[in-house]
């Protein structure tokens, strides 16, 4: 006789399993565009009009991407950049240094290795956060002229298994 089985269970079992092998997906933008007449304090350097229009494009383009992190440097152009994203899904945001890159061994220790995230950053630090993860991104530094870049990492246990660059 075949012993009974709990279908109850079987069913957290399968879910427990499901859930280990998440596809966790990663966003990177460079910041939108910046005004360039502001005098003052860089880090205080906000986005001029075209900046905020493309903010907005981010917003719509990522609005149902179900991003549950936000990483932000201390300049207020990147926080700006995602702010439409972050207030209007009410997304918790995170700061890390522009000056450090290595953002991708500090996610496990924030807990978010298995979560959709979307990363702001500068011209000259995108392609390191990129190579941070394990993509062959030959790419040294942005040009100043490309602001509408969006780079999504999918990967699995740490492991790349899609890269992507596109448009926004």
């Amino acid at each position: 006789m075949l012993p009974k089985i709990n279908f109850a269970s079987l069913f957290w079992v399968m879910l427990s399993l499901t859930a280990c092998q998440t596809t966790q997906k990663i966003y990177v933008v460079r910041h939108a565009e910046k005004d360039v007449a502001f005098q003052g304090n860089d880090r205080m350097r906000p986005l001029n009009v075209q900046g905020h229009q493309r903010a907005g494009a981010l917003y719509q383009r990522l609005a149902k991407a179900d991003i549950q992190k936000i990483f932000v440097t201390e300049y207020l152009r990147v926080q700006q950049t995602a702010d439409s994203l972050r207030i209007k899904n009410r997304i918790d945001t995170l700061w890390y240094s522009a000056k450090d890159a290595v953002l991708s061994d500090n996610l496990e220790k924030v807990g978010v290795q298995n979560k959709t995230i979307l990363i702001v950053g500068h011209s000259n630090t995108v392609p390191d956060i990129i190579r941070k993860f394990g993509v062959n991104f030959e790419t040294k530094i942005l040009p100043d002229t490309e602001y509408d870049n969006l780079y999504i990492i999918s990967r699995k246990k740490g492991k790349v298994l899609r890269f992507e660059a596109s448009k926004y």
